[in-house]
């Protein structure tokens, strides 16, 4: 949890040391991205992964800052299972960035299994 609050847009310059500040932390991630036009963040999928009793499995494309990939591309586990199905999310961003080190996801999309490989036909 300590490295989800590193990475917020909401922490302070206060070193993060103890749970009592990442409680902070997610308070105040909470209340702004409740509002229009804000960012999700981990603390929703891993909320999400509770709520559902399922994993999530979080797919971060390889861009931008690596500690974003390192901490975003993983497996939510529920504390109680409810159903064995997995959800696949890949984190996706609408923003128009000129240079790709700088590239940060801003929302997620639901991955769909494929029950057969795609494909096109060209004529």
């Amino acid at each position: 949890m300590i490295k989800v609050a590193e990475l917020s847009s909401c922490r302070t310059d206060k070193n993060i040391n103890d749970f009592e500040e990442v409680n902070q932390i997610y308070e105040r991630e909470t209340v702004y991205t409740v509002q229009l036009c804000t960012d999700m963040c981990l603390w929703h999928l891993m909320a999400a992964s509770d709520v559902l009793g399922r994993t999530i499995v979080s797919v971060y494309p390889n861009k931008g800052p690596a500690c974003h990939h390192k901490l975003l591309d993983r497996t939510l586990k529920p504390s109680k299972f409810v159903s064995p199905d997995a959800i696949l999310v890949m984190w996706s961003s609408c923003r128009e960035i000129p240079n790709p080190d700088y590239w940060v996801a801003n929302h997620i999309s639901l991955l769909l299994p494929l029950s057969q490989p795609a494909t096109i036909e060209i004529e």
